[in-house]
């Protein structure tokens, strides 16, 4: 890469450099991403390559923010399924207390009936 600049191949340099982003991992990026990048942006590079990085950091940019998006929905999916069954499971709680409070007061009020009723005929 050095020598191609040296040499004032700036077409074989920044095919170089294309190479060079094709293989990195936005994932994983090393010390040497640091030193090309830099040696970009202080001109080692002819004046084209500056774009050239520019367009791939912006793509990895973007991958990274939607593998991050689909991150937070799985995270937030999860979070939610778990929520949706703390609520189930307490409306299901609430549901079976009201329906034994409904029974026992079925059973107060036929209580009280037939007590009214024993007092009625005097029974």
């Amino acid at each position: 890469m050095l020598v191609m600049r040296g040499l004032a191949r700036n077409e074989a340099s920044l095919k170089w450099l294309e190479r060079f982003f094709m293989h990195q991992n936005p994932h994983n990026l090393d010390r040497e991403f640091i030193i090309i990048l830099e040696a970009v942006t202080t001109g080692v590079f002819p004046p084209a390559s500056r774009q050239l990085m520019v367009t791939n950091v912006r793509n990895w940019l973007d991958q990274l923010t939607q593998l991050m998006n689909c991150f937070l929905w799985i995270y937030l999916l999860n979070k939610s399924e778990k929520i949706l069954s703390v609520f189930t499971s307490r409306k299901i709680f609430y549901l079976n207390r009201q329906q034994k409070l409904l029974k026992n007061w079925l059973l107060y009020q036929t209580a009280l009936q037939v007590q009214t009723l024993k007092e009625r005929f005097g029974m």
